[in-house]
C-alpha cells in the first residue's frame, strides 16, 4: 500500500506518473507487433499455432468459428436463473441505450441557403467483432454489453471473439441472448489480428470493440491503423473519492471486487481527510490477515491512498487521471459537479459492480486516461455519421454563393475553388 500526500502540483504530477501500471506499454507494443504481423502474413496457420501455444487448445481451421445455430449444445445445461438474469441485464442495457437509438434513427435535413441542403444520416457499421475476455473468468456480462448495443445500432454482421476455453455454456447463452451471429474461438493478440486483417477462413471486420488485458489492448492499438476500434479498454481502474467516516468495510469490499480482475488493476482512494485514510489503511491491513486474506492482500499490495490538502485538489487529480470508474462516497454535491473526466461515475457510495451487472449503463469503458475525450461504449460506437449535401438551386444561386465565399477562397489562394462553384452544373427539378 502506498500513501501519497498531495499538497502541490508537483505532488500531483508524481502520483499521476506512478499510479498506473502502464510503464513499458511501448515495449509491449513492440512484442505484440510481431504476433500481429505474423498473423497478417501467415493467416490461419499462425492463428492455429498461437491458439495452441498461448491458449493450450489445438483447433483445426474448421473449429475456429461456431455459428449461433450451433451453440445450442453448449446452452442446454445452463441454469434457468442465469438465463433470466442475463435476459434482465440485456433489457436494462436496451432501456439505457433507447434514447440514443431514437436520436440516431431519425435523419435530419438543414437548409443552409441558396438551394443547398445538408442531410445528417447515421448508418450502422457493416461488420463488427466484440472481444470478450476470458483469461481469468468468462466475462458473460461483457458479451451482453457489447452485443446488445451493437445490435441496437443495426450492425449487420456481428461476431464474438474470445479465448477458446471461455466458451462455456454460460458464455454461449450470453452470446445467444445478445444476438451474435457466431463466435470465433480465438483469444489474445492473434485473435485481434485475425479479425483485423482477415485470413483464409476468417472474414475481416470493420471495427473491433470490447475490453481486454494489456496484450489485447496493445494489439487493438496496433491494428487501429487499418480497422476501427472503440477505445483502449485495458486493465481495470477504480478510483474512490471519500470524505465520510465509517465506510471502511464498504470501501474495502468495493476495492476487493475490482482486485478480482488480477494484479494489473489500478486501485486508488482519494480523500481530503487524513483520518479517513489512516482508518481505511488499518482496516484493509487487518482484513489481509483473515481467511479471505489472499484477495485483501492483493488490495493492500495494489492500493494507493492519496490525501489531498483540499477537496478541490482531489477533483483536479481525478480529472487529470480520467480513470475508468469513479465512486463517490460523499454527501456533498461538489464532487459530482466538479469531477468531469471518467468512464463512469457511481454516486451514493455504491459499488462499481452495480454498474457491471445491474444498472444497464455499459461497463465497457475507457482506461489509460482515454476518458478525457470519450465515454463508455454506446450505440454511437457502432454507427457512422454520413452527411449528404444536396444542391437544387439556380445559376443565380450559384452566383450568390460564389460572392458569399469569395473572400475565403481568395484568402486561401484557391481561385479554382471559386471558379468551380460559379461554373457548377444545375439540375432542373
Amino acid at each position: 500500500m502506498r500513501i501519497y500526500r498531495i499538497a502541490s502540483d508537483r505532488d500531483l504530477d508524481e502520483l499521476i506518473r506512478t499510479a498506473r501500471s502502464t510503464v513499458g506499454f511501448e515495449d509491449i507494443i513492440t512484442r505484440i507487433s510481431r504476433i500481429v504481423e505474423d498473423v497478417r502474413i501467415r493467416g490461419d496457420e499462425a492463428v492455429i499455432e498461437y491458439t495452441e501455444r498461448l491458449d493450450g487448445v489445438k483447433l483445426s481451421r474448421g473449429e475456429l468459428y461456431i455459428s449461433s445455430d450451433n451453440l445450442r449444445g453448449f446452452i442446454e445445461k445452463v441454469d434457468r436463473d442465469l438465463i433470466d438474469s442475463l435476459g434482465g441485464l440485456a433489457r436494462r442495457v436496451k432501456d439505457v441505450e433507447s434514447p440514443i437509438a431514437e436520436l440516431v434513427r431519425k435523419p435530419t435535413r438543414v437548409r443552409t441557403g441558396y438551394g443547398v441542403e445538408v442531410e445528417n444520416i447515421f448508418e450502422p457499421i457493416e461488420r463488427v467483432a466484440c472481444y470478450i475476455p476470458g483469461g481469468l473468468a468468462p466475462y458473460i456480462s461483457t458479451a451482453i454489453m457489447c452485443g446488445v448495443t451493437a445490435r441496437m445500432a443495426g450492425v449487420r454482421r456481428l461476431v464474438a471473439l474470445l479465448p477458446p476455453k471461455a466458451l462455456t455454456g454460460a458464455m454461449a447463452a450470453a452470446i445467444a441472448i445478445a444476438g451474435f451471429d457466431g463466435v470465433y474461438r480465438i483469444g489474445g493478440p492473434h485473435g485481434i489480428a485475425a479479425l483485423a486483417y482477415g485470413t483464409e477462413s476468417i472474414e475481416r471486420v470493420d471495427k473491433i470493440a470490447g475490453p481486454g488485458g494489456i496484450y489485447v489492448t496493445a494489439a487493438k492499438a496496433i491494428v487501429s491503423r487499418i480497422v476501427g476500434i472503440d477505445m483502449l479498454a485495458g486493465p481495470t481502474e477504480l478510483l474512490i473519492y471519500i470524505d465520510l467516516e465509517g465506510l471502511e468495510d464498504s470501501v474495502s469490499w468495493h476495492l476487493a471486487a475490482q482486485a478480482e480482475h488480477g494484479d494489473s488493476v489500478m486501485l486508488l482512494v482519494v480523500t481530503p481527510r487524513g483520518d479517513i485514510a489512516e482508518s481505511l489503511a488499518r482496516y484493509i491491513e487487518r482484513l489481509s490477515g483473515d481467511k479471505k486474506g489472499r484477495l485483501f492482500e492483493r488490495v493492500s499490495r495494489l492500493l494507493g491512498i492519496a490525501i489531498t490538502d483540499t477537496p478541490e485538489r482531489a477533483f483536479e487529480l481525478i480529472n487529470r487521471m480520467a480513470p475508468e470508474h469513479v465512486e463517490i462516497c460523499s454527501r456533498s454535491r461538489e464532487a459530482v459537479e466538479n469531477i468531469r473526466n471518467y468512464g463512469v461515475l457511481i454516486d451514493g457510495c455504491a459499488s462499481t459492480a452495480i454498474n457491471d451487472y445491474y444498472s444497464g449503463a455499459n461497463h465497457i469503458l475507457p482506461t489509460m486516461s482515454w476518458a478525457r475525450w470519450r465515454g463508455g461504449l454506446s450505440i454511437l460506437d457502432f454507427v457512422v455519421l454520413r452527411r449528404r449535401v444536396y444542391y437544387r438551386g439556380s445559376h443565380d444561386d450559384l452566383r450568390r454563393i460564389t460572392e458569399s465565399v469569395r473572400a475565403i477562397a481568395m484568402a486561401e489562394g484557391f481561385t479554382a475553388h471559386l471558379e468551380s462553384i460559379y461554373r457548377g452544373g444545375v439540375i432542373d427539378g
